[in-house]
């Protein structure tokens, strides 16, 4: 039984090292990601953005933008460019990947997010609006 499983793993293992292998090789993609996190940086005296997405084929990674946009209500088409840089085992992660954003889409708010902009409006403090994100709807902002 052990054998079988150890089998089943080898085998799941070599068709994502043949997906990373056709990854790689090509000069770009273009895929629609989601926008998991999105945070600002700044180094030598430039701001820009932290993304973090998911594609629509379940790849995870992060990217960079200079836009001074809050991409976190944002469904965006994007086109990447894999390199060697990237490992398998990056690959089968989260990974770090150059990239430009061709288009921007909005998703539609939800009655959590019109709940979340209600109980903000209800505090001018910011920490407090995050508390009580945080108690009533597990909602963490992490910057």
């Amino acid at each position: 039984m052990m054998a079988f499983l150890l089998l089943l793993i080898v085998i799941r293992l070599l068709f994502s090292y043949q997906e990373y292998q056709g990854f790689i090789t090509k000069p770009f993609y273009y895929t629609y990601a989601h926008v998991t996190l999105a945070y600002e940086k700044t180094k030598k005296n430039k701001r820009y953005q932290v993304l973090k997405l998911k594609s629509d084929e379940g790849l995870h990674f992060y990217t960079t933008t200079h836009l001074k946009k809050d991409f976190n209500q944002y469904r965006l088409r994007v086109q990447i460019f894999p390199n060697d840089s990237i490992g398998f085992t990056d690959y089968l992660g989260t990974f770090y990947i150059k990239s430009k954003i061709k288009k921007q889409v909005r998703l539609d708010s939800t009655g959590k997010d019109r709940l979340l902009a209600k109980v903000a409006s209800a505090h001018s403090d910011p920490h407090l609006q995050s508390f009580y994100k945080a108690i009533f709807f597990c909602y963490f902002y992490r910057p």
